[in-house]
């Protein structure tokens, strides 16, 4: 067996094993929580979407006294009532700003409406929480989702 000399500089193969068995011990504790942080911050893009939703449905309603099913361009109409600048709810397409939500309205008369984001893309591997929904009266579903 041979003695290391004062002149011997370097590492081990068993140390440089320690040190990457560590690495990838803390990489796969690590990369679990932060992929969920990151599903965590991509729901913004569906509070926001639902809030603008929301907003465009309340002017609706002061238009024409009930609210729509209707998303997208184009003329919104219930019954014979329609908005005056044609442009629906003013929504030019039917996902969020950043695509990791689709969006619909799934109820809406005189008195109410639902408003839902089912995740898509990368953000469907988002299980806790694949829908969120807010209704007109302020109600969040899934409530632990809207923290």
């Amino acid at each position: 067996m041979q003695q290391r000399t004062k002149d011997s500089a370097g590492f081990t193969l068993i140390e440089l094993v320690v040190v990457v068995a560590v690495i990838g011990i803390l990489a796969a504790i690590a990369y679990p929580a932060y992929t969920e942080q990151v599903r965590k911050s991509r729901r913004s893009d569906a509070y926001i979407a639902l809030s603008q939703l929301a907003n465009s449905q309340e002017k609706f309603y002061l238009n024409c006294n009930s609210y729509t099913t209707f998303i997208g361009a184009g003329t919104a109409k219930v019954g014979n009532c329609e908005v005056a600048d044609g442009s629906g709810l003013g929504f030019t397409k039917t996902t969020s700003s950043n695509n990791y939500y689709s969006l619909s309205i799934t109820a809406a008369n005189a008195t109410g409406y639902t408003l839902v984001a089912t995740a898509t893309g990368v953000q469907a591997a988002d299980t806790a929480c694949p829908t969120l929904t807010l209704t007109s009266v302020g109600a969040k579903t899934p409530a632990a989702c809207w923290k």
